[in-house]
């Protein structure tokens, strides 16, 4: 039974991440009730009765993946290089040089530039906020504003320039 207002894809990404905290939960040394009620005869229905209890109250998240592309962040007062350190299907994470101010309550439109197999390419973002840094660079959080048709192309060419295809996700914390 899927959540309501949860799309079937984004249940079944829901329901992996559960099956994934369940697969530790086996561990007995850890957790030995939890996995010797797992392992019992009615194991199987106690994982299904958890994955409908706990699956409508997880936010998804989209996959991370880190890399590391130098972009070029462009607004109405800011043209900089950009070095791309996380994209996602949803948003990107880059850090910028402390030493030229941005203020990213005031950025307005911004564009994330970058280069692919197919050409030099623009995608608009909305900057989030800031996730820390230190005297050299800010790292910012942005969001992409539209998605075009070709935008999981895109991420996935990103990943595959630095990882290949064969890369694994990050963790998440």
């Amino acid at each position: 039974m899927k959540p309501s207002g949860q799309s079937p894809s984004v249940f079944d990404a829901v329901h992996e991440d559960i099956e994934g905290v369940l697969a530790s939960a086996s561990d007995p040394t850890r957790y030995p009730v939890l996995a010797a009620a797992l392992a019992s005869a009615l194991g199987d229905e106690l994982r299904r009765e958890l994955v409908k209890l706990v699956a409508p109250q997880l936010h998804l998240r989209a996959p991370r993946r880190y890399v590391r592309v130098m972009c070029r962040l462009e607004g109405a007062n800011y043209q900089e290089p950009v070095l791309l350190t996380d994209i996602s299907a949803t948003g990107a994470r880059f850090l910028v040089s402390s030493s030229v101010p941005l203020d990213i309550t005031r950025a307005g439109d911004m564009r994330l530039h970058l280069r692919t197999n197919a050409g030099p390419r623009a995608l608009p973002v909305a900057l989030v906020r800031c996730c820390g840094g230190d005297e050299r660079h800010t790292d910012i959080a942005c969001r992409f504003l539209t998605l075009e048709a070709d935008h999981p192309q895109i991420v996935a060419e990103v990943r595959s320039n630095i990882f290949g295809d064969s890369s694994s996700l990050a963790s998440e914390p």
